[in-house]
């Protein structure tokens, strides 16, 4: 049975994101963390997520620290919350972050270094793509890592992406049951990057690539980053 209080933080997350009044969105924001620090693991896990969904900018000074706080406290879904500070952009937040990147914690160690690159550190970044290079592309490192890449907004791991992109490998597979062809990686990899490129050739509708026809769409693509690769822009909104 779903408990009253879940349905209240839904309710609280649904109201705030159906509006455009800032003011129920920072109460909405402030009232979510307070869920985040819930002993309740799914409950703790389901206001993270919640949180991913408003503008970073609508976090106060206050809801940074109890973020930050809440993460020396709680014991589920501290990778998820690490993600959530590096999107914030919590400044205060960086050595707390390096200091779990150094952790022996697979899942703490990467959900640091992405964070850490969401907010600036090339460093970080650049140990991401030295841990990427030595694993196969393939369909789980598309569908598991690429959103991890899209969700640092960093070009050292946008232009890791294009490398995918310009492969004429066929080392993934059709995403149709009935005829699992092998297939560029670049396509899926295109369905993430395009969307959070500035200026690039391809459509984009509700935050998503509107295209037809994918061939031509990833040879578009492709021309413009070969003509954009040191002056392209990455669109720094949404996590």
């Amino acid at each position: 049975m779903i408990s009253l209080i879940n349905v209240a933080y839904y309710i609280a997350y649904r109201s705030a994101t159906n509006t455009d009044n800032q003011q129920i969105k920072k109460a909405a924001i402030g009232a979510l963390i307070e869920g985040v620090k819930d002993m309740d693991s799914g409950l703790s896990g389901d206001n993270i997520e919640f949180l991913t969904e408003f503008d970073r900018d609508l976090f106060s000074a206050k809801d940074q620290q109890a973020l930050l706080s809440a993460l020396s406290t709680i014991k589920y879904h501290k990778p998820e919350l690490i993600k959530l500070i590096g999107y914030v952009n919590i400044s205060e937040a960086e050595n707390t972050l390096k200091s779990y990147a150094a952790s022996s914690n697979r899942s703490l160690q990467w959900s640091a270094l992405l964070a850490l690159s969401r907010i600036g550190d090339e460093a970080s970044a650049q140990k991401i793509i030295s841990i990427l290079e030595n694993l196969p592309v393939n369909d789980n490192l598309v569908y598991e890592l690429v959103p991890d890449l899209v969700y640092t907004r960093n070009k050292t791991a946008f232009d890791y992406l294009f490398t995918i992109i310009n492969s004429n490998e066929n080392n993934c597979t059709s995403a149709d049951p009935d005829n699992e062809a092998a297939i560029l990686c670049g396509y899926r990899v295109m369905e993430y990057l395009a969307p959070h490129l500035t200026a690039q050739p391809l459509p984009i509708e509700d935050g998503e690539l509107a295209v037809d026809n994918y061939e031509q769409a990833l040879q578009e693509l492709r021309a413009w980053y070969a003509n954009h690769q040191s002056d392209y822009g990455i669109l720094e909104e949404g996590y």
